[in-house]
């Protein structure tokens, strides 16, 4: 009983040390289906990142406009021994001119107040524009980049998925090799067989080597996108479609002005149109106030309290063409962001219209493949009974087993070229973020 006891003591601990172990492999197991992919590449991918740091920078560039309507104070102070010749202020007393050498202090503080300035109004509204098209561009980022992620997912899992009937094809092959072996060697097959059945035996390993290649790929494609650490182990649960909920609307209800790319050429054209009109506000006066306050004398002992009050009012008469110029330059870029913008809606349009055809496409598609699977199921039952009761031989069965898969992975790719058209219909129509958000809730 002693001995038995410590047996159970001793398999007992090897579980209690070997449990957590197998508890954190399981744990670090990451099951990814196409809404995971979708939040995590909201949360992780670079390029949406970025885009969300230039609408900060956005942000601060109106601050920086908008400072110029605010006080601009500043202090200053000097101590200085110089001497001076009073001809270079035009005095002229005779005898010597020079002075000095002698003290001079001086410190106040300057304030400068915009009281009018078209250009700048008309900048301040350019920088506000400029954001508008910082967040035009971070939604648009948001819709492709989510769009790339989700086809990433399906190749991902597609390549996958391709693998399993290549195995079975090198089995067959194999096994058609050595059938070919036997017969050769008992002479009832020619060498053109042998060889023959060789290459295709080759040609197959070959195959499932590419699937393999592929299969690795595709899957660190899809970890680099999601700034996940190659080395993590991940399982890609398959989707086949999305559901109802998050199919969007047909073109009647499509708001082209609504569209991330057409948001982001509008956006540009408004920008445009407001620095255009600020190179012209150029032409007019800038008025500004300027006071000081201080003290000013030999030292800061010996000085007194000065002041200083005015307006300044300052306007460009000619400036070498400059400036016209730039205002030419302003109005081509207005010109060329209302090409644009047209351009960017017809194409939008056409997107909807070419998509929808697409998951038609499809989903003839599904139904044909699906149609041939049905009938190679069939055909794998005909081979079957026919082996078991003794007309037919064991290489029509593996030969029915092997073109039933192969049917299988014909029709999963059916059902991802599907799944990829609706993703691209939902691109199309710029509601890749909604889909994101859907599979949040």
């Amino acid at each position: 009983m002693k001995f038995y006891r410590f047996i159970a003591v001793i398999v007992f601990a090897v579980a209690a040390i070997a449990y957590p172990s197998f508890a954190q492999d399981k744990a670090e197991i990451l099951s990814l289906g196409l809404g995971d992919v979708l939040k995590m590449a909201v949360q992780r991918d670079a390029r949406i990142i970025m885009a969300e740091e230039r609408v900060a920078q956005s942000v601060a560039r109106l601050g920086q406009s908008r400072s110029v309507f605010l006080p601009q104070l500043t202090a200053s102070a000097s101590q200085k021994r110089q001497t001076s010749d009073l001809r270079s202020v035009g005095i002229s007393l005779g005898g010597n001119p020079k002075i000095g050498p002698y003290n001079s202090f001086d410190a106040r503080i300057k304030l400068t107040q915009t009281i009018f300035d078209a250009a700048a109004i008309k900048r301040l509204q350019a920088a506000g524009e400029n954001r508008q098209l910082s967040l035009a561009e971070q939604r648009k980022t948001r819709e492709d980049v989510l769009a790339l992620v989700a086809v990433l997912f399906i190749d991902a899992q597609r390549a996958e998925e391709r693998v399993e009937p290549l195995k079975l094809c090198l089995k067959r092959d194999e096994k058609l090799l050595s059938i070919a072996e036997k017969r050769f060697s008992l002479g009832t097959a020619s060498a053109l067989e042998l060889k023959q059945a060789k290459a295709d035996y080759f040609l197959s390993r070959h195959n499932l080597t590419a699937a393999h290649r592929e299969q690795n790929e595709r899957k660190l494609d899809l970890l680099a996108a999601l700034g996940i650490p190659f080395e993590q182990s991940v399982v890609l649960v398959k989707a086949e479609s999305l559901p109802e909920i998050f199919l969007p609307p047909e073109e009647k209800d499509f708001d082209v002005s609504r569209h991330p790319d057409v948001e982001v050429a509008q956006k540009q054209l408004d920008q445009n149109k407001k620095i255009s009109s600020a190179e012209r506000a150029d032409f007019l006066p800038k008025i500004s106030g300027i006071a000081d306050y201080g003290s000013n004398g030999e030292n800061p002992d010996n000085s007194s309290n000065v002041y200083m009050l005015g307006v300044q009012a300052t306007l460009p008469i000619f400036e070498g063409g400059n400036r016209i110029s730039r205002i030419r330059e302003a109005d081509s870029r207005v010109k060329e962001n209302q090409a644009n913008v047209e351009s960017v809606k017809r194409y939008a349009r056409a997107g909807t219209i070419v998509t929808r055809e697409k998951i038609e496409e499809a989903r003839a598609l599904v139904e044909q493949r699906q149609a041939e699977w049905e009938v190679l199921r069939q055909a794998l039952d005909v081979a079957a009974n026919r082996f078991q009761s003794g007309l037919g031989s064991e290489t029509d069965v593996i030969e029915a087993e092997t073109d039933l898969a192969l049917a299988a992975d014909q029709r999963d790719e059916a059902l991802a070229f599907y799944l990829t058209a609706q993703i691209n219909r939902v691109h199309a129509l710029g509601q890749i973020s909604v889909l994101s958000e859907q599979f949040r809730k």
